[in-house]
Order: C-alpha cells, then structure tokens, then sequence
C-alpha cells in the first residue's frame, strides 16, 4: 500500500501534537509494507528519514492569495500523484482544511484524521471564527468523509460543529512510542531537589496554566514542599507573557517554587517526567492529549481535565486523576492527597503503565489505521 499523509509540522520543525503524531505514524507505516510519503510546505526538495520519504513542495507566500495557491499546489499533487499511481491513501488533518477541493476520478482515497480544527478551537472557547479557516475545514470535511478520529469526542464536536456525517468513520487512539530503551538513552540532567508537579505543553490558559497557578498558591500558603514546572513555549497573555501572570498569582514570596524551564527538546521533558509527583494538565479542550498518556507510560500520575475526552483517557481514582479546570480547590486536593500518600501514587503509577500498555500501543493504532485504509480501498 503505497500512503502519503501531509503535515506542516513535521519534525524537526516547531512541531505540537499532530507533528509528533504523523512522525510515529509514518515511521510506524514505513516497518510495514506499506510505501510512505510525507508531503509538506516550505523550500522545494526531497529527503529520506526513517524509511519516510519527506516532500516539500514549493511554498506561495503571495499575499492575500497563498492560502488558496498552496491548497490547489496540494490538490495537484495528490491528483497527479493518483494519476501516476504513486499513492493510494492519502491522509491529512482537518486542522486548517488543507484539502477543500474533490478528487474527482482519483483513484486515491482521502482519510482526515480528526485532531481538532481551528474551528472547534474558536468555537468553543467563544472566539470569533476566522472564515477562512471554516470555510477551508468545512470544505475538506464535506468533500472527504473517511474520518478518524483521535477520540470519540472529537468525532461527536465534529459533526455537531459542521452539521456533516462521515460516510466512514473511526476512533483511533494517538499511540506513545516511550520504550525502555529510549529510557535509558535519557540525558543526565541536574536532579530537582524535592517533589515537584509538572506541567507540559503550549503555555496557555485554555491548556490550564492559570488553574494550575492558583492551586499552586493554595498549596504553597500551606507550606506544602511541593514545587512546579511549567515545560512550554511561554506565551502571550494580555499583552504579556503568561509566565509573569503565574508569578503574579502564586506571588512574590513564593516565586522560588516555580520554574519555567521553556520549550524543551522531548528527550529532555521525559527527563522532566519521569521523575515528577503527577503531570498535571487540567486543559479547557482538548481533543485526546498526549502528555498524559506519556506520563502513565512512565509511571508517573496524570492528573488530566474531567471535560471529554478525558474521562475516554483516564479513569479517575484507578488509572489516574480527573479535575474540574475551572476548580483549583479540587486541583490542590488532589496534589496534595499525592504528596501524603506514596502508596495511592503507586497504585495510579502501575495502573497507568498497564493502561498504556493495553489502551495506546503503536502496534493497536496501526493495526486500526491499516484497517480503515483497507476498507477505503475496496
């Protein structure tokens, strides 16, 4: 099976969850029998990465009209690239809508892998839409309605948010690739003296920052030893780095238990993680979540948002902890409970691994992957 899928993030480029993803995938694809392609923007070339042979077409940035110009430079190269039978699947994120053109006559079979679109982000956390962003997301969703979604949530806000049905449509989890052997292949770095909570990702307030700030300064005004770190690129909040806004929160006198130590490479946050009292990410949305399933990978208590698709991730008080992001109260609790109980930060450690294990497996997504991809062919 000859699979192409098209990222504008894939690694080493300042990549989030979706570059992270299409790199295991790809990788993952290419062990297989299958023939995998990845299709991006940027300087026109070509290289061979893992098995992945990595294409950049050549990037419009003509102004008011590159987004129209790259989209149909996309649709001509998976049009003659069915044309010449170079590709048979090809698969891309609804995220931006990158493909709001039919493929009439193709042979080849579209997948959008649902991640959440820039859309479902506007509209649920009340911004005003961008329409050029709907219009291209809607028209990519409407025209190629083989689906996969990461959880079912994402699947039920899709469709409620576009009013569309897919004609084919699954849920397959995002996979974590963390082995023992990349474990141990971990940098040395500087232990952290003490427990520490992390958090991990875009440092903002829909991803939870703030909630966790202000259980932060319930915990520290109880001379709690606990310290955080936020892991992320710091982000704009009112005009000013969110940082300063979590200093400000936690105050002056305790700015000692907090460090930001900034975007990471991945290798160096696993560090990070793998030796913290619980990752805490008690994000306003999300469509599946990585860091949390990372976290269980290592032993290590997540403590994720009780909105969906959390409680499709984690089942609280057995395989990890679930909170209100809107209730730092809650949030405090549940650290502190941590903090007092080593044998409940077992339990949820070797529950976690085991759920990984069994739930979030490279080979399961694969193997579910393949088989959407097969039931497109026939």
């Amino acid at each position: 099976m000859k699979v192409a899928l098209f990222c504008q993030e894939y690694p080493p480029r300042p990549h989030g969850g979706i570059g992270t993803f299409v790199k295991t995938i790809a990788e993952g694809l290419a062990k297989t029998d299958c023939e995998v392609k990845v299709v991006e923007f940027g300087v026109q070339g070509d290289r061979i990465e893992n098995g992945v042979h990595i294409i950049t077409l050549p990037q419009s940035r003509v102004q008011k009209l590159a987004w129209l110009i790259n989209r149909y430079r996309l649709w001509r190269w998976v049009t003659t690239a069915g044309r010449r039978q170079e590709v048979d699947i090809f698969e891309l994120p609804e995220y931006q809508g990158w493909l709001p053109f039919p493929l009439l006559g193709s042979p080849v079979k579209i997948i959008v892998r649902l991640h959440l679109s820039a859309t479902a982000i506007r509209h649920v956390s009340g911004a005003p839409l961008n329409v050029c962003d709907a219009i291209c997301e809607y028209l990519t969703l409407s025209f190629h309605r083989r689906w996969i979604g990461v959880s079912q949530y994402i699947v039920n806000l899709t469709k409620t948010i576009f009013h569309l049905n897919p004609a084919m449509v699954s849920v397959v989890y995002n996979p974590t690739t963390i082995s023992d052997s990349m474990m141990a292949s971990l940098p040395a770095l500087p232990p952290m003296r003490g427990q520490y909570v992390l958090f991990v990702g875009s440092m903002t307030e829909r991803k939870g920052v703030l909630t966790l700030a202000r259980a932060a300064k319930i915990l520290l005004a109880k001379n709690s030893p606990v310290h955080f770190v936020f892991i992320g690129a710091d982000r704009d909040h009112n005009g000013r780095p969110i940082s300063q806004e979590v200093l400000r929160i936690i105050g002056e006198e305790n700015k000692d238990a907090v460090t930001f130590p900034g975007h990471l490479p991945h290798p160096e946050v696993l560090w990070w993680m793998r030796s913290a009292l619980a990752v805490a990410l008690p994000s306003q949305l999300e469509s599946f979540g990585l860091v949390p399933i990372e976290a269980m990978a290592l032993g290590v208590p997540a403590i994720y948002t009780s909105v969906p698709p959390g409680p499709e991730i984690v089942q609280h008080g057995t395989d990890g902890i679930l909170v209100d992001p809107d209730d730092e109260e809650a949030l405090a609790e549940q650290i502190l409970t941590l903090v007092n109980n080593p044998e409940h930060v077992s339990r949820l450690a070797n529950a976690g691994h085991r759920t990984v294990i069994n739930k979030f497996s490279l080979k399961g997504c694969l193997i579910k992957t393949l088989k959407l991809y097969d039931q497109s062919l026939v």
